[in-house]
């Protein structure tokens, strides 16, 4: 992303707080819906990210780390929905998973199962304790590298790959898997 179009939202310019809400609405969006799980809350919590993004932009040390920061403003109000709504488990339900998902299958013989089993595998990772629950969604649901999750979970990126392992974990035993059994494929679903 261009730095000038960041140094135009600090300055307040309102064309560029357009550019950049065009630009982030939908991840965001989708990043909120991924953890909350709640159409509505996922668009207020959108529109809170965006006030804070617009009012606070003038805090942010460099355009070059623009992103981590939207995301990490994103994670804390999706955390902070949960602590005004006292909702720390989240009961999984079926939302448009094209919403969710950008991957589709063009196999017609695997799109049944593929399907049951994103959907129980999705069930899962919602019964993740919140820390290892974002990163798995931050890591293959968004794409997000390990430094970027580092950044967004004020932690170290080993303490990332430690949460991922731990949540693979959870989820290969869930699923009746045994440690040796081959890994957990979440990149398909």
């Amino acid at each position: 992303m261009d730095n000038k179009i960041i140094d135009r939202v600090i300055a307040g310019d309102e064309e560029a707080c357009k550019q950049i809400y065009d630009l982030y609405k939908y991840k965001v969006y989708k990043l909120c819906l991924s953890i909350v799980r709640n159409q509505e809350a996922a668009d207020d919590i959108m529109q809170e990210v965006f006030i804070t993004v617009f009012t606070k932009a003038h805090k942010l040390l460099y355009n070059d780390a623009f992103s981590s920061w939207l995301y990490k403003i994103t994670i804390n109000s999706c955390n902070n929905y949960f602590r005004k709504t006292k909702e720390y488990t989240i009961e999984y339900t079926e939302l448009n998973e094209e919403i969710l998902d950008d991957k589709e299958s063009n196999n017609p013989d695997n799109i049944l199962q593929k399907k049951e089993t994103s959907s129980i595998l999705k069930k899962y990772i919602y019964e993740l304790p919140q820390q290892l629950r974002n990163c798995i969604i931050l890591f293959y649901f968004n794409d997000m590298s390990l430094k970027e999750i580092a950044l967004i979970e004020d932690c170290s990126e080993g303490a990332v790959k430690s949460r991922l392992f731990k949540a693979k974990k959870k989820l290969k035993k869930k699923l009746g898997l045994k440690e040796t059994d081959k890994e957990v494929e979440i990149y398909e679903f």
